[in-house]
């Protein structure tokens, strides 16, 4: 990765917008240079925020607060925006920094979260945090710790490797080499140690429990040993009694399926013996049924003379209701047809004559209507030319009162004009005056300049002040919380030791309870046990002091947050102070530390000055409002005498315009009414109208006349058209219905004849209603159902006990239920031999066929519980090293081996670091002790006995040794630029070109390498140099050459 453009803008002390381009300085060497406090390390904490959104100090990572400028204007938004060059694509990406801004509306601040949007080379844009950061980091292959190791040897830090403890330097190991998998690997090592350890424990449980439940009987020869070998938890013993438990189990079993047998024969006798108890019992049923149909035969036989009777009744009904009854309907209906066609006859004769009447009535007003006919087009014709004639007497009019109207505005507009010109005059002697205005206004405007310039910087101090008092009261009540998470934190870490002092303590006791006689303790390795740890009442348990170790990270987090929150607010509280100092509101003596009294006393004065410049400032605004007025009344007056002008001269031109267009249009007039003239009859537009009425008036009466009279005819020859065709057709209609009334009389007595019946009384009284028909069916059809159900039920029984007698079925009961009560007995015998069996196998299963899995979780715990010490480093009488410590020694090696290669030639072959090979004990940890030989004096020492430049030779050459092997660790990463912060102030004049000459051989051909210093040796070897100047409202940045 390479930087090409960085921007940023409120950042850091830059408060102005800050371009730096790296684009020309793509390789090589340049100087980062400026004095203390300019800025030289924003820079790269610009690169690192705006990549990973952390600064580039680790230890101040989180606190992203402080990178708001102090020195940028209230409401400017801090932001970075870094274009960098990955494998060969470019990419843009911007940051900003939460910060606090002013409200828009009203006192007080809000604030603004950070915000990230990444432009990828593709052209997509992401802006989600994560997904910014997840791209970052995938596309670098390095995580934002890696980043800073890699691209940044930090200032204060370069000795931090040289002269770290073994542990010390575990943890840097830790993030740069991530070698916390080694420690995550141990854990979960002891994790499955006490796992299987557990299981192996559980699943011997689960044995000696079945075992416990084996129904061995006391008086068995074997129960002594068995007793023996449960009491001792031997499991070896009791595998041994296994042929002896399953002789017993094979004899319970031969036992139970003797007894199973009999009660099967029990019960096959048993369910015989229903069957037949069934059998005997249904056939005195059926013996019984057979007598009572007997007796039902008889009865039915008795009333079969009554039923007889009732199918003849029912025959004669039926056959006057199918065959007679249908013809006297259709004799009924002819009738009352004949009836109905006679009655329409005699209507539409009477209706024949009437008609007939009013046609003679309607011959002299025929002829009279014919006569006005003649007389209609003489009169229509006249009424034209009449209509014609009123037209025109009221064009006429119509045209004199136009003219008239014409020559009325036509005078208006003459006097409109003159008005007009009198107020044009008006307006310019107005707008005379408007010189001494503008002079006025002039002033006025540097007045107003002045008084908002001295409001803003009220409104500043105001802002500032009540943003302290805010800080200061924010302080004061953090501080508390700070206080009280204090004394949270103790109380739990004390809570914690005593649960822990208390947890051991019972592991000893849980430790003793599961020793045995003869064998070896876990703890000290003796056989013999004489004074045993005793277990507690109240055991601690390992879930108690896991929840009391979470509650401690808990509150040592809350306090860890509170200090930060703390922390955060102080710097602010300072940066905003310092403010305070600069304009000389607060005496320069007064911070953080003085006495309320003093900093009460300082409000106060400040709240004063206030009030004072306000009051100072509103009498001076009250002038201005007064001076502002009086002009703004002379501005509208000229305004008001300007828009007068225009406003008359503009209806000036109109006015003329109008005028002319009146004189063309009462020219027109004229002519059109000298036309009109010449169409004119009779002596007034009266006389003409009265003789058109009068000729409307007979038309319209004679018209109307005529058509009623010939609607009146027309309506009565077309009724008599209707009236003699109906004629008609009803005598056709009453003719063939009196012939269909005879035939259909004839057809009804030949059907009551056919059917039986002497005369026509006999017929009807054969006939039945519904009601009766019905019931009588009913009766005869019961009566046959039962005679067919009796019959059929009575042969079937009669067939079925043919040749049985009465059964005594009491007795056969007896029999079943002494047999029942002995197959009870046995059945309980039965199944107590079942259970008994059923407990020799479950015991036996769970017994013997645990019994593999149980050695092999054994042996799996065993294995584990070695792994984990190993892991852990509590192999016994070998070096205490743990897993991750040993491989974090072979990345050091490839550390020092790198670094010798660079403080070979900054030593100029004397010095060499080493690995120190053993620890001074076997107890502590080793393998990242470090040593330096030095070839002039052929020992090791200490690396800490080396001089200042020294240490800085051998640092430098650490840190570079340890960047080049953590590229190569992360897939080959080059890293295409490096900044070296500091760190060339103890050098002197040979060890500075020694060091210079092997960052020139670092940098190449294709890196660049950035030197923060303000060393002053090297602006003048380094000829590229970034300068950095600090001034009072922020530093800037610019590219100078020299040499």
């Amino acid at each position: 990765m390479k930087p090409l453009r960085l921007e940023m803008e409120a950042f850091g002390p830059f408060a102005e917008k800050t371009t730096v381009d790296f684009s020309a300085i793509q390789q090589g060497l340049f100087l980062i240079a400026g004095d203390t406090g300019a800025g030289k390390t924003s820079i790269f904490d610009a690169i690192v925020y705006a990549l990973f959104g952390e600064k580039s100090s680790q230890d101040n990572r989180s606190r992203t607060g402080a990178l708001h400028s102090d020195f940028a204007k209230a409401g400017v938004t801090p932001y970075v925006e870094l274009t960098f060059l990955l494998h060969g694509k470019t990419y843009v990406i911007n940051r900003t920094v939460s910060y606090y801004r002013p409200k828009k509306r009203g006192d007080g601040f809000i604030y603004e979260q950070a915000s990230v949007t990444l432009t990828l080379p593709d052209g997509r844009i992401l802006e989600r945090s994560r997904d910014v950061l997840q791209a970052v980091s995938e596309r670098l292959g390095l995580s934002a710790a890696e980043f800073r190791h890699l691209y940044l040897l930090p200032q204060g830090e370069f000795a931090k490797i040289l002269n770290a403890s073994s542990v010390d330097r575990e943890q840097i190991f830790r993030t740069v080499f991530r070698t916390g998998y080694a420690e995550r690997l141990k854990q979960a090592l002891q994790q499955l140690a006490q796992t299987t350890g557990r299981e192996a424990e559980i699943r011997r449980s689960v044995i000696l429990d079945a075992a416990s439940r084996m129904p061995v009987d006391a008086a068995a020869g074997y129960a002594g040993d068995y007793r023996s070998a449960l009491a001792a938890k031997q499991l070896d013993r009791l595998f041994a009694l296994e042929p002896l438990f399953r002789a017993d189990a094979g004899a319970v079993e031969k036992s139970h399926k003797a007894a199973a047998g009999r009660l099967k024969e029990m019960e096959t006798r048993l369910k015989e013996l229903d069957k037949a108890i069934e059998r005997a019992a249904d056939m005195n049923v059926k013996l019984d049924q057979l007598k009572t149909l007997g007796e039902q035969k008889s009865a039915l036989a008795n009333a079969a003379a009554e039923q007889e009777a009732n199918r003849q009744t029912l025959a004669a009904a039926r056959r006057a209701r199918q065959a007679v009854y249908p013809l006297e309907a259709a004799l009924i209906r002819a009738g009352r047809q004949s009836a109905d066609a006679a009655a329409t006859e005699k209507t539409l004769l009477q209706e024949q004559k009437e008609n007939a009447r009013a046609l003679n009535k309607c011959l002299p007003l025929r002829e009279k209507a014919e006569a006005y006919r003649k007389e209609l087009e003489p009169l229509r014709q006249e009424r034209d030319r009449l209509l014609q004639a009123m037209q025109a007497w009221d064009d006429a009019a119509a045209l004199t009162s136009e003219m008239t109207g014409f020559e009325n505005r036509q005078n208006a507009l003459l006097g409109e004009q003159a008005a007009l010109i009198l107020r044009i005059r008006q307006a310019e002697e107005t707008l005379a005056g408007a010189e001494d205005t503008n002079a006025e206004s002039a002033a006025l405007a540097a007045l107003r300049h002045e008084l908002d310039d001295r409001k803003e910087k009220r409104a500043d101090k105001k802002e500032r002040t009540e943003a302290l008092q805010h800080l200061l009261l924010q302080r004061t009540r953090l501080a508390g919380e700070r206080r009280e998470a204090g004394l949270r934190l103790k109380t739990a870490r004390d809570a914690q030791q005593d649960l822990e002092q208390r947890y051991f303590g019972s592991q000893a006791g849980q430790l003793a309870a599961q020793l045995k006689p003869g064998e070896s303790c876990p703890v000290c390795g003796s056989t013999d046990h004489p004074r045993p740890a005793l277990r507690s009442a109240d055991d601690v348990t390992k879930d108690m002091l896991d929840k009391a170790d979470l509650t401690v990270e808990s509150l040592r987090d809350t306090a860890s947050k509170a200090d930060g929150r703390l922390i955060e607010l102080e710097t602010r509280t300072k940066l905003l102070l310092q403010r305070f100092h600069d304009n000389a509101w607060l005496p320069g003596t007064l911070n953080l530390d003085s006495d309320p009294d003093v900093w009460e006393s300082e409000m106060k004065a400040i709240s004063h000055s206030l009030e004072s410049e306000r009051d100072a400032v509103d009498a001076s605004e009250q002038t201005y409002a007064e001076r502002l007025s009086a002009l703004q009344a002379r501005q509208i007056k000229l305004k008001q005498a300007d828009q007068e002008r225009a406003d008359a001269a503009a209806a000036l031109d109109a006015c003329k315009q109008s005028l002319d267009k009146v004189r063309l249009e009462l020219a027109s007039s004229q002519g059109r009414l000298a036309l009109q003239k010449t169409l004119l009859v009779g002596d007034s537009k009266a006389d003409v109208e009265s003789k058109l009425n009068a000729i409307l008036r007979d038309t319209k009466e004679k018209t109307d006349f005529v058509a009623t009279t010939d609607a009146d005819v027309a309506k009565l020859e077309k009724a008599a058209d209707t009236i003699e065709a109906r004629l008609n057709d009803v005598s056709v209609r009453l003719e063939k219905c009196r012939s269909e009334q005879t035939e259909a009389a004839g057809r009804f007595a030949a059907a009551w004849r056919e059917q039986g019946f002497l005369t026509e009384k006999a017929y009807r009284e054969a006939m039945l209603d519904e009601a009766a028909e019905a019931s009588l069916t009913g009766e005869v059809a019961a009566h046959d159902r039962a005679v067919t159900q009796v019959e059929t039920l009575f042969l079937r029984l009669q067939s079925e006990t043919e040749g049985a007698v009465p059964v005594d079925v009491g007795r056969m009961r007896d029999e079943h239920d002494a047999l029942a009560e002995a197959a009870t007995a046995l059945q309980n015998e039965e199944r107590q031999l079942d259970r008994l069996s059923e407990r020799w196998r479950q015991a036996l299963d769970h017994l013997f066929s645990g019994r593999t899995a149980f050695e092999e979780c054994r042996d799996a715990a065993d294995e584990a519980a070695m792994l984990s010490r190993a892991a852990s480093g509590n192999v016994s009488k070998v070096v205490k090293r743990t897993f991750e410590a040993y491989v974090q020694a072979n990345w050091f090696s490839e550390v020092i081996r790198a670094a010798n290669v660079r403080l070979h030639t900054l030593s100029e072959g004397r010095y060499e670091l080493t690995l120190r090979s053993e620890a001074e004990n076997l107890v502590s940890k080793s393998g990242l002790d470090l040593d330096v030989v030095d070839y002039y004096t052929g020992k090791a020492r200490a690396a800490e006995s080396l001089s200042g430049g020294e240490t800085f030779k051998a640092s430098l050459a650490l840190a570079l040794g340890l960047s080049d092997v953590v590229q190569a660790s992360t897939g080959g990463i080059e890293v295409d630029c490096l900044f070296i912060d500091e760190g060339f102030g103890s050098l002197d004049n040979t060890a500075l070109q020694q060091a210079l000459t092997v960052l020139i051989e670092l940098a190449g051909d294709t890196r660049m390498i950035g030197v923060i210093s303000h060393v002053t040796a090297l602006k003048s070897v380094i000829e590229r140099q970034l300068v950095v100047e600090k001034g009072r409202s922020g530093s800037r940045v610019s590219w100078q050459n020299f040499g």
